[in-house]
C-alpha cells in the first residue's frame, strides 16, 4: 500500500539518509518510512520527529536492503502530543485492514 492510499492529509517526504535529518522537525508527529516506490514499510508515531528518524537510520532492521526493499523514503506530519497514539492507531488499523497484516517493519518488533 501507498501512503496516499493510507491518508490524504499533507505529509512532508524526505530522502531517509542521515544527510536530510537535519531538515526534519523537532516537534510530535506520525511518520511513515517506504521504499522507492512510496510503499509503505513502516508507520509510527513519536514526540521527537527528528530524533526518531535518526533513531531508524541506526537500525539496521530499519534501513538495509530487504525483500520489501529498501528504505528510500521518510515521510512526516506534525499531530499534537494529545493526539500521536490515536492517529498512529487509525493508521495502522487501516493499513491492516486493507493489507491483512501489519507493515512490513511493524512486524518486527518495530
Amino acid at each position: 500500500m501507498k501512503l496516499a492510499e493510507l491518508d490524504k492529509g499533507p505529509w512532508q517526504k524526505i530522502t531517509f539518509h542521515s544527510r536530510w535529518v537535519i531538515d526534519t522537525p523537532e516537534v510530535p508527529g506520525c511518520y511513515v518510512i517506504a521504499n522507492i516506490y512510496d510503499e509503505i514499510l513502516y508507520i509510527g508515531k513519536t514526540n521527537d520527529i527528528r530524533q526518531r528518524m535518526l533513531d531508524h537510520l541506526k537500525d539496521p532492521s530499519k534501513s538495509y536492503v530487504r525483500s520489501v526493499g529498501n528504505s528510500s523514503w521518510f515521510f512526516y506530519k506534525r499531530i499534537p502530543l494529545d493526539k500521536l497514539y490515536q492517529t498512529e492507531q487509525r493508521l495502522i488499523a487501516f493499513y491492516k485492514f486493507k493489507e491483512g497484516a501489519l507493515p512490513p517493519l511493524n512486524r518486527i518488533g518495530g
